[in-house]
């Protein structure tokens, strides 16, 4: 899918469940005009930056991808629970979500996702089918 802003940023997002050596890789990349930053479940302890303001050198200088040890460096409860050796993974996204779930209900606020947000998102993703048959543009709706 290709994105377009209405500040003329670009962006894409692909997803496959069949593509050749991805295993169960969820990767989202960002890149930006002084850098990036991308994240891989495959690494789920790692977060990867590359910015562009640090001094390059003959040698490489110190411009190139880091990766930022992400361990353990959560709130509660995603920080508590497995366990500081277990990577973050799939179990400490679903232990959050119903923690985040949980909480809306203590506090009285909405839950997110909530049922407008999952509509709206399948609106979505129509009118990105729509937009690839007709090999046109398609402006979006704003959430309500």
């Amino acid at each position: 899918m290709l994105l377009r802003a209405q500040d003329g940023a670009m962006g894409t997002v692909a997803a496959s469940k069949i593509a050749t050596g991805t295993e169960d890789e969820l990767r989202f990349e960002i890149h930006g005009r002084y850098g990036a930053m991308r994240f891989n479940l495959m690494q789920p302890n790692y977060l990867e930056v590359y910015d562009l303001r640090l001094p390059e050198g003959e040698w490489g200088g110190r411009r190139g991808w880091q990766r930022i040890a992400a361990v353990q460096k959560y709130a509660a409860p995603g920080g508590k629970f497995p366990g500081p050796k277990f990577t973050v993974g799939w179990i400490r996204a679903h232990i959050h979500s119903l923690y985040s779930f949980l909480q809306a209900i203590a506090d009285g606020t909405e839950a997110h996702p909530s049922l407008a947000e999952g509509i709206h998102l399948q609106r979505v993703l129509e009118m990105v089918r729509d937009s690839a048959e007709s090999e046109s543009w398609v402006d979006l709706p704003q959430l309500a």
